[in-house]
């Protein structure tokens, strides 16, 4: 029995069956002890699945646990097609200030994080200004990060050998930007 929070992540088709040949859909639940909040969450080609959000108290999953750091902490998260996690990531919510997450697979394996940075934080001893930001991660890793030319961030979209699609409010009105996965 469970005295707590659930994040249920269901891996079907958009009619509720499973996926491919499968018939049966698969889910899988992640508990925190006092709340968990998905922000965004993306999946490959592969079934791989990359889940960003908050939590406080004591997160769980398979064996995993990651107590949060203060009232509110920030996870990235990472699961393989059959939900075995491949990696996590747990940062302290005060340093860092994310709102209007998205995410969005990368053609090389990894993820783009959209997200509007509200004040100056520092993630590895990099600092990042206030402003709409998108940062590529792998293995729970910021390896580029691109202040953009917007206000905010609104929507991300990818697609295998196209470039990301990156929608917000400009200065003027709607704005979008491309950029590639070297940008």
């Amino acid at each position: 029995r469970w005295l707590g929070v659930l994040l249920l992540i269901c891996a079907c088709e958009a009619n509720g069956d499973g996926l491919g040949d499968d018939p049966t859909p698969r889910l899988w639940v992640i508990g925190s002890t006092e709340g968990v909040v998905p922000r965004a969450l993306a999946v490959q080609r592969s079934g791989s699945v990359f889940v960003t959000g908050r939590f406080s108290g004591l997160m769980q999953y398979e064996g995993l646990q990651l107590e949060a750091d203060g009232a509110d902490s920030l996870f990235w998260l990472m699961l393989n097609a059959d939900g075995g996690v491949q990696w996590v990531r747990s940062l302290r919510g005060r340093d860092v200030i994310f709102r209007g997450e998205q995410a969005a697979p990368r053609s090389s394996g990894g993820w783009w994080l959209g997200a509007n940075v509200d004040r100056r934080m520092v993630i590895d001893g990099v600092s990042y200004q206030p402003g709409a930001w998108v940062f590529a991660i792998e293995e729970g890793i910021i390896v580029q990060a691109r202040l953009l030319e917007m206000l905010s961030l609104s929507r991300l979209a990818s697609a295998p050998d196209r470039p990301l699609a990156v929608a917000g409010a400009g200065a003027l009105g709607p704005q979008v930007e491309l950029l590639t996965e070297d940008a």
